[in-house]
């Protein structure tokens, strides 16, 4: 995924898996940030990673600064992937342009659905999968607030990374499950963030839809049983919900398994009585690739982090 505007016309070429080149992800989020290096090899693997606390730019250019002169990394390759605070998705019916033109002709569809003005807004666009009768007239349209994303590619470079591509976390997260999952039934992801939930689905390298749920990470640390029923029952309707419309508009077979990005200890109530609630294939999605890494490092110390996964899957990529 690209992001490209006539500020971002050197973000042109793309990483892909199995590239020689050693691959530096980045996440940053609203009060932390996430960084991980995946070295040249066929098989994934992470040399080093870390998570920051951050309070402002400064904070962020200068963590980035550590992590690239401990790590030695200078020079090399960065995907900076967007988590989904930072960028509006919307499929939308796709207007009979030619290609060249696609990303700007959206542009103005977004204008009323986006929270900055449309001026401000980088835009790029990914195909929609194919509808119960093979054939789709609609695209996903990405759009970031212009401002934002200056800052962030300024703050790359500034550490002495060359800024190779601008990822979006849905398509992170497909890159992560692709390395670590069978895609070849119908998976669902859910992860769940400081602020709501974001639920994915998948079939092989292929994303279909997703769904915002209103459940913060906060709220799995309840010991209540009464809560706990409440957030299960909530969040096993948003996920019905979400599979009906799969199996009304796409003609694949129905979600079979549905993977928890966050911790076992403050999720597994919650993985349990989803599953049992909607009769899935329910479980914690664990990173082995996390096992690989450097074990001396900071982050994999702490375990779990809802930017690592982004940081990891855009290094993917």
């Amino acid at each position: 995924m690209r992001l490209i505007s006539p500020v971002f016309r050197r973000i042109t070429q793309s990483l892909r898996a199995g590239d020689a080149a050693t691959r530096v992800g980045v996440c940053v989020g609203f009060d932390s940030m996430a960084m991980v290096v995946v070295p040249a090899g066929s098989e994934p693997q992470v040399r080093a990673c870390k998570v920051a606390k951050i309070s402002d730019g400064k904070a962020v250019q200068a963590a980035l600064k550590q992590f690239v002169n401990k790590n030695h990394l200078r020079g090399m390759s960065a995907v900076l992937t967007l988590p989904s605070s930072e960028f509006d998705l919307h499929q939308l019916e796709r207007p009979d342009v030619p290609e060249a033109e696609l990303a700007q002709a959206m542009r103005w569809k977004l204008k009323d659905l986006i929270d900055y003005p449309v001026s401000r807004a980088v835009v790029d666009v990914f195909p929609a999968a194919p509808g119960r009768h093979g054939s789709t007239n609609s695209v996903f349209a990405v759009s970031a607030d212009k401002d934002k994303l200056s800052e962030r590619v300024e703050q790359i470079k500034s550490a002495g990374l060359k800024l190779a591509r601008i990822d979006i976390a849905v398509l992170a997260i497909r890159n992560l499950a692709m390395a670590t999952l069978d895609l070849q039934e119908t998976t669902g992801v859910l992860q769940v963030t400081a602020d709501r939930s974001f639920l994915f689905i998948y079939h092989n390298e292929t994303f279909y839809l997703h769904r915002v749920i209103n459940i913060r990470a906060a709220q799995l640390h309840t010991e209540s049983s009464e809560e706990r029923a409440d957030i299960t029952d909530q969040v096993a309707l948003e996920i019905q919900r979400t599979m009906d419309y799969y199996d009304t508009h796409y003609n694949r077979a129905p979600v079979r398994h549905l993977y928890f990005l966050h911790d076992e200890e403050h999720a597994g109530w919650l993985v349990a009585g989803v599953g049992e609630q909607l009769g899935l294939n329910t479980a914690i999605f664990t990173h082995p690739l996390w096992s690989r890494g450097d074990d001396n490092s900071e982050a994999l110390q702490q375990g779990f982090h809802s930017l690592l996964p982004l940081a990891l899957g855009g290094a993917l990529g």
